[in-house]
């Protein structure tokens, strides 16, 4: 058993150059126990840079995605930690929704619909009474002349219901 220990301990002696050699996709990633699609992905995003087409040097491509793991690590890159900063962002948008709205800063649809639809029967309301106290007030109107504004009011409190239909 010794002896095959020190025949591997020989054929690291010449160093880094011994692995100084190119190899394909297909031998990288099945080096790395990784899909091919992978390692494509890996070139795509600059990690390792091909030698030729489909070809790798194996040194920089080993550096190259070993430097890209230390850097996911670390939480400044790939796309764990991408989806990570997602994930955390939304928590922290919905827990300062949750906050907001436990000051009252945030109003619910409902209620601001049903504020507007309260507002505008008011305001309704108080356009719609104008004729008749306009003929209170003023006598010499004809019941045509009042009958007349009562029919633009309403058009016009019709047609400003409809804007955002």
């Amino acid at each position: 058993m010794g002896e095959v220990v020190k025949a591997q301990a020989k054929r690291f002696e010449k160093g880094v150059e011994y692995f100084d050699v190119d190899v394909s996709v297909d031998a990288l990633s099945q080096l790395l126990d990784v899909s091919p699609e992978t390692i494509r992905k890996k070139k795509v995003k600059g990690v390792i840079r091909p030698k030729s087409v489909g070809r790798y040097e194996f040194i920089d491509a080993i550096r190259g995605i070993v430097t890209d793991l230390k850097e996911t690590a670390a939480g400044r890159g790939g796309e764990v930690v991408d989806e990570q900063s997602l994930l955390a962002r939304s928590r922290r948008e919905h827990q300062e929704m949750v906050n907001a709205e436990k000051r009252g800063d945030l109003v619910s649809a409902a209620d601001v619909e049903r504020a507007w639809a309260e507002d505008w029967q008011r305001v309704s309301s108080m356009v719609l009474s104008v004729s008749s106290r306009l003929a209170e007030q003023m006598p010499h109107l004809s019941r045509a002349d009042v009958n007349t504004l009562d029919r633009m009011l309403r058009e016009a409190l019709e047609g400003a219901s409809q804007i955002n239909e």
